[in-house]
């Protein structure tokens, strides 16, 4: 990473909840960005840029573009360590960036510690009324005529994403990703593993405690409110 320009990032749309400040940025050199819809939104650890939603009507999946896609909006830095705003880092991120992507890896993510399989990730959102049935129901029938095999996959938490997103083989898995939750459920997650497969890019995975990792805790948001757009 000497030689690399890397940053921190995170993005917050529909102002469904407040910003979670990262008291890890004053104990770093790496750079803090937030991309929001919100041009009041002020922070003491983040840098705030402001970017009009890509789809005006629909704050989840406009916040889905920066997060999926950062080769469009930080073209400026060679790799990014993404944070949900629901993470909050414990420890400064040149460590997790360190510890999690290494050199020559193109992307890494955290396995799901308590999903075992991608199928199981369709029925907890279902359950839990993150999305329309009907809109995972026809998301797996696609998925089953498609790539079967994805579904018995164990799913990739999206909250943190450690990557070198200008390489081509990512920029190029990245818009499948943003393709699939474009036509498919804003739930990010159901569609990592099979965008990653359909790009052949294999992530580094790591088998942590989600909630508790050793690198941050999760979740650590507040003032939430589903009702504004949040996912």
């Amino acid at each position: 990473m000497a030689t690399e320009r890397p940053c921190v990032y995170t993005v917050l749309f529909g102002g469904y909840e407040d910003l979670l400040e990262q008291p890890m940025a004053a104990e770093s050199d790496i750079h803090f960005i937030c991309f929001t819809d919100d041009p009041s939104l002020e922070s003491d650890s983040w840098e705030i840029r402001v970017v009009p939603p890509v789809i005006p009507t629909d704050p989840t999946r406009s916040a889905r573009y920066p997060k999926l896609c950062p080769h469009h909006f930080l073209a400026d830095y060679d790799l990014s360590l993404y944070v949900d705003n629901s993470v909050l880092l414990t420890r400064p991120p040149e460590e997790i960036i360190e510890a999690l992507l290494p050199p020559g890896a193109l992307l890494s993510a955290a396995e799901h510690s308590f999903r075992d399989t991608v199928l199981d990730e369709f029925e907890a959102v279902k359950q839990a009324r993150y999305e329309a049935a009907w809109v995972c129901d026809e998301q797996l029938i696609h998925y089953r005529q498609s790539d079967p095999d994805v579904l018995g996959m164990k799913p990739l938490f999206s909250g943190v994403l450690a990557r070198r997103h200008m390489h081509p083989v990512v920029r190029s898995a990245m818009d499948a990703w943003w393709y699939n939750v474009l036509r498919f459920s804003r739930r990010d997650q159901l569609s990592f593993q099979v965008a990653l497969r359909a790009s052949g890019l294999t992530p580094v995975t790591t088998a942590l405690d989600l909630h508790d990792s050793g690198f941050w805790e999760w979740p650590a948001s507040t003032g939430r409110d589903r009702s504004r757009g949040g996912a």
